[in-house]
């Protein structure tokens, strides 16, 4: 060591010293044996060494569900009349096979081919003749359940229209039986007493069912009404 670097480390090593630059730090470092001696014992220290911490795992990464769940409630609100039209199908034995199949399929799976189904027309006319011949067989007006399953089918159709919508006939009693409206299953009055099944009117506007009626004679109120009106 030259005579300058000597003063200067007895400088830096004398008790006045306050202030150390980095430079003074290093220069000491370099040539002060005393302060060297002590790193060793430094390093060595386990009070000294920073704390062991281990890392935390990361969660697995969960895989991101195919469908949002609000909009899969959703859509489950906006199909549920469809869903209950599917209960009622499938509680009918014969509509169940004629609509639905013998397939082995989910519920998902059968209401999208109930919904194709009755998306045709020729499917909403197969199905009101053979209620109306259930009806005929049986002298009495179509179940609730039938009525329902009907209405259902016509409302999905008229989904893939966009203008005219076809609708069932309103059902009217105690009025004078027409033969070019109605298709009267029993009685031989010319009033009608109950409506088995109701018509269908087309998109067009055309009566392509007529509704199923039994008719009974005139009542006597009846008479005294035809009676007044022919004067």
């Amino acid at each position: 060591m030259n005579k300058e670097n000597e003063t200067r480390l007895s400088k830096l090593t004398g008790d006045n010293q306050e202030n150390l630059t980095y430079s003074d730090l290093c220069f000491l470092l370099k040539n002060d044996k005393k302060l060297r001696g002590l790193i060793p014992g430094i390093l060595e220290d386990k009070d000294d060494k920073p704390p062991d911490i281990k890392p935390t795992p990361a969660a697995p990464a969960q895989p991101p569900s195919s469908v949002n769940v609000p909009a899969q409630q959703s859509l489950q609100q906006m199909l549920a009349p469809e869903w209950e039209l599917l209960e009622l199908v499938q509680s009918d034995a014969e509509l169940k096979k004629d609509f639905l199949g013998d397939h082995n399929e989910s519920d998902e799976r059968q209401l999208v081919r109930l919904i194709a189904m009755a998306a045709q027309w020729n499917t909403v006319e197969l199905l009101w003749d053979k209620l109306a011949a259930r009806c005929k067989a049986k002298k009495e007006p179509a179940t609730q359940k039938e009525r329902g399953i009907l209405d259902g089918c016509l409302k999905i159709y008229n989904i893939t229209l966009t203008s005219n919508k076809a609708t069932l006939t309103p059902v009217e009693c105690d009025v004078k039986y027409n033969c070019e409206q109605y298709d009267r299953v029993d009685g031989k009055g010319d009033y009608i007493e109950k409506v088995l099944l109701p018509g269908i009117i087309n998109a067009s506007g055309l009566l392509c069912k007529k509704q199923l009626i039994v008719t009974n004679p005139p009542s006597e109120s009846h008479l005294w009404q035809g009676f007044f009106s022919s004067k």
